[in-house]
């Protein structure tokens, strides 16, 4: 019998505050959304992209995780590839879940607490676990 490996999520804090995302309850920031904008706020893949050490520099204004891998150097792309191997595919597209984190991020049809609850366990299949703090 085979044991499965058990792979360690990364543990991924999101912070209400500087959180960029659809507005429902009318405490989002706007539905049209970027990994880190002009103001310092991130979407929960900007917070994502930053966990996985990405600069502000190499995020700011860019719209999914591949665009970000894409603005990052030659020597550090095949790095941060490899740790973003659930977030982009092996072609360097988004995977299926980036893009469901994405969709669920920037909803305007849905409560912030709907909103987390629906992007916990799409980020867990993304490698993270992740808490939404104040």
């Amino acid at each position: 019998m085979s044991k499965k490996k058990k792979t360690k999520l990364i543990p991924l804090v999101v912070e209400r505050s500087k959180w960029l995302r659809g507005g429902k309850d009318g405490d989002g920031m706007g539905a049209s959304s970027t990994l880190l904008n002009s103001d310092g706020h991130m979407c929960c893949l900007g917070f994502a992209c930053k966990t996985l050490g990405f600069r502000d520099s190499t995020i700011f204004s860019k719209g999914s995780p591949t665009n970000a891998v894409r603005a990052g150097t030659a020597s550090a792309l095949r790095h941060r590839k490899l740790r973003m191997s659930a977030l982009i595919t092996a072609d360097g597209s988004n995977s299926e879940a980036t893009w469901e984190a994405m969709s669920i991020n920037d909803s305007d049809d849905v409560c912030d607490a709907d909103r987390e609850n629906q992007l916990k366990p799409v980020l867990k299949k993304l490698g993270f676990a992740v808490k939404f703090v104040d």
